[in-house]
């Protein structure tokens, strides 16, 4: 008897185990609360119900869920998909490359409040934002097949 109560309280710790997600756009939400959608489907289970609570119920203890997956399971669940959780970062990253990097002249002015703008939707400028990241990233430097090639130039 007392056995079995130990088995049932190893097996109750591991299911409220912590997972620790591969994607950090998965843990930087789990803790959200999850609202439901519009839709007749589902549903939240319970009022308080996080991410993280769906995700243990939705995918045990698997570590290698990704975004895009989490959002797809919660929408066929009939639970609003979560936002970018890095979304806003990368855009006020981009920002100050901006103002930083480029000159000042009425398109950066506008870009710039392009990307500060809520009204506009998070995936376009944060596409606008992920660009202007990308096109300031340093450059490859070449590679010389030779140290005869070098000493010659």
């Amino acid at each position: 008897m007392v056995r079995q109560g130990l088995e049932e309280l190893k097996k109750q710790q591991e299911r409220t185990q912590e997972v620790i997600y591969h994607d950090e756009r998965v843990e930087a939400v789990k803790k959200l609360t999850l609202t439901d959608d519009a839709s007749d489907r589902g549903g939240k289970a319970y009022a308080d119900e996080t991410a993280g609570d769906f995700m243990r119920t939705a995918f045990g203890n698997r570590a290698d869920v990704d975004f895009k997956e989490l959002n797809q399971a919660l929408k066929e669940s009939g639970i609003k998909p979560l936002a970018e959780p890095l979304a806003q970062q990368k855009i006020e990253r981009a920002a100050k490359v901006l103002a930083k990097n480029y000159a000042q002249d009425q398109t950066s002015m506008a870009v710039a409040e392009y990307l500060q703008n809520p009204k506009r939707p998070i995936a376009q400028r944060l596409k606008v934002a992920n660009n202007i990241i990308a096109a300031r990233r340093p450059h490859a430097k070449p590679i010389f097949n030779s140290k005869k090639q070098t000493k010659e130039r």
